[in-house]
Protein backbone atom coordinates (compact mmCIF):
# COMPACT_ATOMS: atom_id res chain seq x y z
CA UNK A 1 0.00 0.00 0.00
CA UNK A 2 1.69 3.10 -1.18
CA UNK A 3 0.34 6.72 0.26
CA UNK A 4 -0.73 9.73 -1.72
CA UNK A 5 -1.78 13.47 -0.62
CA UNK A 6 -4.25 15.81 -2.01
CA UNK A 7 -3.74 19.53 -1.07
CA UNK A 8 -4.90 22.76 -1.91
CA UNK A 9 -2.50 24.17 0.36
CA UNK A 10 1.00 23.64 0.76
CA UNK A 11 0.83 24.05 4.33
CA UNK A 12 -1.92 20.67 4.84
CA UNK A 13 0.98 18.51 3.32
CA UNK A 14 2.62 18.37 6.65
CA UNK A 15 -0.69 18.00 8.75
CA UNK A 16 -1.70 14.91 6.21
CA UNK A 17 2.01 13.05 6.57
CA UNK A 18 1.50 13.21 10.14
CA UNK A 19 -1.64 10.77 10.02
CA UNK A 20 0.33 8.41 7.96
CA UNK A 21 1.98 5.74 10.80
CA UNK A 22 -1.25 5.61 12.51
CA UNK A 23 -3.46 4.86 9.24
CA UNK A 24 -0.94 2.52 8.17
CA UNK A 25 -1.21 0.50 11.17
CA UNK A 26 -4.32 0.84 11.53
CA UNK A 27 -5.75 -0.69 7.98
CA UNK A 28 -3.17 -3.12 8.12
CA UNK A 29 -5.00 -4.35 11.47
CA UNK A 30 -8.23 -4.14 10.27
CA UNK A 31 -7.63 -6.30 6.68
CA UNK A 32 -6.97 -9.46 8.66
CA UNK A 33 -9.68 -8.79 11.16
CA UNK A 34 -12.37 -8.34 8.09
CA UNK A 35 -11.27 -11.63 6.45
CA UNK A 36 -11.10 -13.43 9.25
CA UNK A 37 -15.06 -12.51 9.80
CA UNK A 38 -16.07 -13.28 6.42
CA UNK A 39 -13.75 -15.68 4.85
CA UNK A 40 -13.46 -13.38 1.96
CA UNK A 41 -10.24 -11.64 1.01
CA UNK A 42 -9.74 -7.98 0.69
CA UNK A 43 -8.21 -6.76 -2.77
CA UNK A 44 -5.05 -5.06 -2.34
CA UNK A 45 -4.81 -1.29 -1.17
CA UNK A 46 -3.09 0.21 -4.39
CA UNK A 47 -2.95 3.60 -2.79
CA UNK A 48 -4.39 5.62 0.05
CA UNK A 49 -4.98 8.99 -0.80
CA UNK A 50 -4.93 11.26 1.88
CA UNK A 51 -6.53 14.06 1.10
CA UNK A 52 -7.51 18.15 2.83
CA UNK A 53 -10.68 19.09 2.98
CA UNK A 54 -10.74 21.25 -0.13
CA UNK A 55 -9.30 18.26 -2.38
CA UNK A 56 -11.77 15.86 -1.43
CA UNK A 57 -15.37 17.88 -1.45
CA UNK A 58 -14.50 20.42 -4.33
CA UNK A 59 -11.46 19.19 -6.33
CA UNK A 60 -11.57 15.06 -6.90
CA UNK A 61 -15.23 14.48 -5.67
CA UNK A 62 -18.73 15.61 -5.38
CA UNK A 63 -19.77 13.69 -2.98
CA UNK A 64 -21.01 15.82 0.44
CA UNK A 65 -18.65 13.43 2.23
CA UNK A 66 -14.68 13.33 2.04
CA UNK A 67 -14.24 9.72 1.78
CA UNK A 68 -14.66 7.56 -1.15
CA UNK A 69 -13.29 4.61 -2.81
CA UNK A 70 -12.44 3.43 -6.74
CA UNK A 71 -12.12 -0.38 -5.97
CA UNK A 72 -11.58 -1.05 -9.76
CA UNK A 73 -8.11 0.74 -9.04
CA UNK A 74 -7.51 -0.30 -5.44
CA UNK A 75 -7.46 3.45 -4.18
CA UNK A 76 -9.08 4.66 -1.12
CA UNK A 77 -9.29 8.26 -0.43
CA UNK A 78 -9.92 10.13 2.63
CA UNK A 79 -9.93 13.70 4.96
CA UNK A 80 -8.56 13.12 8.17
CA UNK A 81 -9.74 16.69 9.69
CA UNK A 82 -11.98 15.29 12.24
CA UNK A 83 -13.38 18.99 12.94
CA UNK A 84 -14.84 19.18 9.35
CA UNK A 85 -16.45 15.47 9.64
CA UNK A 86 -17.52 16.62 13.17
CA UNK A 87 -19.09 19.73 11.17
CA UNK A 88 -20.60 17.74 7.92
CA UNK A 89 -23.03 15.60 10.13
CA UNK A 90 -23.46 18.58 12.69
CA UNK A 91 -24.89 20.81 9.74
CA UNK A 92 -27.01 17.60 8.76
CA UNK A 93 -29.05 17.47 12.04
CA UNK A 94 -29.38 21.59 12.29
CA UNK A 95 -30.54 21.60 8.51
CA UNK A 96 -33.86 19.39 10.15
CA UNK A 97 -34.54 22.08 12.23
CA UNK A 98 -35.74 20.13 15.71
CA UNK A 99 -36.71 21.26 18.91
CA UNK A 100 -33.42 22.15 20.75
CA UNK A 101 -33.70 19.78 23.28
CA UNK A 102 -33.60 16.58 20.19
CA UNK A 103 -31.05 18.84 18.28
CA UNK A 104 -28.80 19.39 21.53
CA UNK A 105 -28.67 15.16 21.99
CA UNK A 106 -28.29 14.63 18.47
CA UNK A 107 -25.00 17.19 17.99
CA UNK A 108 -23.34 15.57 21.27
CA UNK A 109 -22.67 12.52 19.72
CA UNK A 110 -20.89 13.99 16.70
CA UNK A 111 -18.15 15.70 19.97
CA UNK A 112 -16.47 11.82 19.79
CA UNK A 113 -16.04 11.85 16.54
CA UNK A 114 -12.27 11.90 16.59
CA UNK A 115 -9.47 10.19 14.20
CA UNK A 116 -9.64 6.78 16.45
CA UNK A 117 -13.56 7.11 15.21
CA UNK A 118 -12.88 8.10 11.86
CA UNK A 119 -10.66 5.14 11.03
CA UNK A 120 -13.41 2.64 12.91
CA UNK A 121 -16.37 4.03 11.27
CA UNK A 122 -15.61 5.75 8.21
CA UNK A 123 -11.73 4.21 6.72
CA UNK A 124 -13.06 0.73 7.77
CA UNK A 125 -16.16 1.03 5.77
CA UNK A 126 -13.97 1.94 2.97
CA UNK A 127 -11.78 -0.10 2.88
CA UNK A 128 -14.78 -3.03 2.98
CA UNK A 129 -15.93 -2.11 -0.59
CA UNK A 130 -12.34 -3.83 -1.37
CA UNK A 131 -14.14 -7.20 -0.60
CA UNK A 132 -13.69 -9.68 -3.64
CA UNK A 133 -17.64 -10.39 -3.05
CA UNK A 134 -18.14 -7.19 -4.11
CA UNK A 135 -16.97 -8.09 -8.03
CA UNK A 136 -19.56 -10.93 -8.30
CA UNK A 137 -22.81 -8.81 -6.85
CA UNK A 138 -25.01 -7.29 -10.15
CA UNK A 139 -26.21 -4.43 -10.21
CA UNK A 140 -29.03 -2.97 -8.33
CA UNK A 141 -27.75 -4.30 -5.24
CA UNK A 142 -26.10 -0.99 -3.87
CA UNK A 143 -27.62 -0.60 -0.19
CA UNK A 144 -26.55 -3.98 0.41
CA UNK A 145 -22.67 -3.53 -0.44
CA UNK A 146 -22.78 -0.38 1.96
CA UNK A 147 -24.73 -1.75 4.55
CA UNK A 148 -22.25 -4.46 4.83
CA UNK A 149 -19.17 -2.11 4.76
CA UNK A 150 -20.64 -0.06 7.61
CA UNK A 151 -21.75 -4.09 9.59
CA UNK A 152 -18.82 -5.27 9.51
CA UNK A 153 -16.38 -2.73 11.06
CA UNK A 154 -18.92 -2.20 13.29
CA UNK A 155 -19.23 -5.70 14.34
CA UNK A 156 -15.21 -5.40 14.98
CA UNK A 157 -15.50 -2.43 16.88
CA UNK A 158 -18.59 -4.16 19.14
CA UNK A 159 -16.32 -6.49 20.57
CA UNK A 160 -14.64 -3.39 22.33
CA UNK A 161 -16.72 -0.32 22.15
CA UNK A 162 -20.34 -2.13 22.42
CA UNK A 163 -22.31 0.47 23.60
CA UNK A 164 -20.51 2.97 21.13
CA UNK A 165 -21.69 0.81 18.47
CA UNK A 166 -25.25 0.79 20.04
CA UNK A 167 -25.44 4.88 20.32
CA UNK A 168 -24.13 5.03 16.45
CA UNK A 169 -26.74 2.70 15.26
CA UNK A 170 -29.74 4.15 17.26
CA UNK A 171 -28.60 7.73 16.38
CA UNK A 172 -28.72 6.58 12.72
CA UNK A 173 -32.76 6.01 13.00
CA UNK A 174 -33.09 8.42 15.05
CA UNK A 175 -31.99 10.77 11.96
CA UNK A 176 -33.95 8.64 9.74
CA UNK A 177 -37.33 9.41 11.59
CA UNK A 178 -36.29 13.50 11.86
CA UNK A 179 -35.49 13.36 7.89
CA UNK A 180 -38.80 12.32 7.05
CA UNK A 181 -40.47 15.50 6.31
CA UNK A 182 -37.11 16.39 4.22
CA UNK A 183 -36.59 13.37 1.90
CA UNK A 184 -40.61 13.03 1.08
CA UNK A 185 -40.76 9.29 0.85
CA UNK A 186 -37.14 8.73 0.26
CA UNK A 187 -35.99 5.03 1.61
CA UNK A 188 -33.72 1.94 0.45
CA UNK A 189 -36.11 1.31 -2.97
CA UNK A 190 -34.69 4.72 -3.72
CA UNK A 191 -31.42 4.18 -3.10
CA UNK A 192 -29.49 4.25 -5.88
CA UNK A 193 -30.80 8.00 -6.60
CA UNK A 194 -27.87 9.85 -4.44
CA UNK A 195 -25.40 8.84 -7.59
CA UNK A 196 -27.64 11.26 -9.66
CA UNK A 197 -29.16 14.25 -9.33
CA UNK A 198 -29.60 14.27 -5.43
CA UNK A 199 -25.98 13.16 -4.24
CA UNK A 200 -25.45 16.33 -3.17
CA UNK A 201 -28.47 16.48 -1.22
CA UNK A 202 -26.41 15.94 2.30
CA UNK A 203 -30.10 14.71 4.24
CA UNK A 204 -30.75 12.61 1.41
CA UNK A 205 -27.11 11.27 0.83
CA UNK A 206 -26.54 10.54 4.92
CA UNK A 207 -30.33 9.33 4.84
CA UNK A 208 -29.65 6.65 2.42
CA UNK A 209 -26.45 5.11 4.93
CA UNK A 210 -28.64 5.60 7.76
CA UNK A 211 -31.26 3.05 6.50
CA UNK A 212 -28.75 0.59 4.56
CA UNK A 213 -26.76 0.26 7.71
CA UNK A 214 -29.38 -0.42 9.50
CA UNK A 215 -31.03 -2.73 7.07
CA UNK A 216 -28.48 -4.61 6.84
CA UNK A 217 -27.40 -4.76 10.91
CA UNK A 218 -31.25 -6.33 10.99
CA UNK A 219 -30.93 -8.70 8.65
CA UNK A 220 -27.69 -10.13 9.55
CA UNK A 221 -28.12 -9.53 13.46
CA UNK A 222 -32.03 -10.27 14.44
CA UNK A 223 -33.42 -12.07 11.33
CA UNK A 224 -30.22 -14.48 10.08
CA UNK A 225 -29.28 -15.26 13.81
CA UNK A 226 -25.67 -13.05 13.23
CA UNK A 227 -23.76 -15.46 11.13
CA UNK A 228 -22.35 -12.59 8.75
CA UNK A 229 -20.29 -15.42 7.00
CA UNK A 230 -23.54 -17.35 5.88
CA UNK A 231 -25.14 -14.45 4.76
CA UNK A 232 -23.03 -13.39 2.48
CA UNK A 233 -21.76 -16.75 1.01
CA UNK A 234 -25.85 -16.89 0.79
CA UNK A 235 -25.86 -13.15 -1.10
CA UNK A 236 -23.42 -14.35 -3.62
CA UNK A 237 -25.15 -17.50 -4.25
CA UNK A 238 -28.23 -15.68 -4.57
CA UNK A 239 -27.38 -13.17 -6.90
CA UNK A 240 -25.75 -15.73 -8.95
CA UNK A 241 -28.92 -16.99 -9.98
CA UNK A 242 -30.66 -13.76 -10.58
CA UNK A 243 -31.23 -12.76 -14.15
CA UNK A 244 -33.74 -9.52 -13.39
CA UNK A 245 -32.93 -5.67 -14.61
CA UNK A 246 -31.02 -3.96 -11.77
CA UNK A 247 -34.20 -2.09 -10.90
CA UNK A 248 -35.64 -5.37 -10.17
CA UNK A 249 -32.58 -7.36 -8.42
CA UNK A 250 -33.49 -6.41 -4.71
CA UNK A 251 -36.42 -7.49 -4.66
CA UNK A 252 -35.46 -11.12 -5.88
CA UNK A 253 -32.46 -11.01 -4.08
CA UNK A 254 -34.03 -10.40 -0.84
CA UNK A 255 -37.54 -13.26 -1.65
CA UNK A 256 -34.84 -15.56 -2.20
CA UNK A 257 -32.25 -14.72 0.89
CA UNK A 258 -35.31 -15.48 2.98
CA UNK A 259 -36.21 -18.23 0.97
CA UNK A 260 -32.53 -19.86 1.49
CA UNK A 261 -33.04 -19.19 5.28
CA UNK A 262 -36.43 -20.53 5.53
CA UNK A 263 -37.48 -17.68 7.06
CA UNK A 264 -41.26 -16.93 7.24
CA UNK A 265 -43.49 -14.52 5.01
CA UNK A 266 -44.58 -12.45 8.39
CA UNK A 267 -40.65 -11.46 8.95
CA UNK A 268 -39.93 -10.88 5.71
CA UNK A 269 -43.13 -8.31 4.94
CA UNK A 270 -42.27 -6.43 8.12
CA UNK A 271 -38.64 -6.00 7.37
CA UNK A 272 -39.71 -4.49 3.76
CA UNK A 273 -42.45 -2.57 5.39
CA UNK A 274 -40.00 -1.10 7.59
CA UNK A 275 -37.31 0.20 5.31
CA UNK A 276 -39.59 0.39 2.15
CA UNK A 277 -37.60 -1.97 0.30
CA UNK A 278 -39.44 -2.23 -2.90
Amino acid sequence: MKFAYAFTEKKNLHKLEQKKGQIEVFVKELVGKIEKLTSYKVRPIEYFVLHDFASATKVHSHYPVPAWTTPERGVINFCPEEKRWQNIMKTNVKQLNLPESAERNLLKHYDQWNLDFLLDDVVGHELCHLLEIFENLPDGMDWFEEGLCFYLPRRILSETKKELVKEIYQQEMKLVSYSQRWVKGHFLKDFSAYRTKLHNNLIIFLNDYHLAANATKELVDEIVGGDVREVMQAAEQVSSEIEEPPEQVMKTFIQKLFERFNLDQEKFRSFVRKFRIF
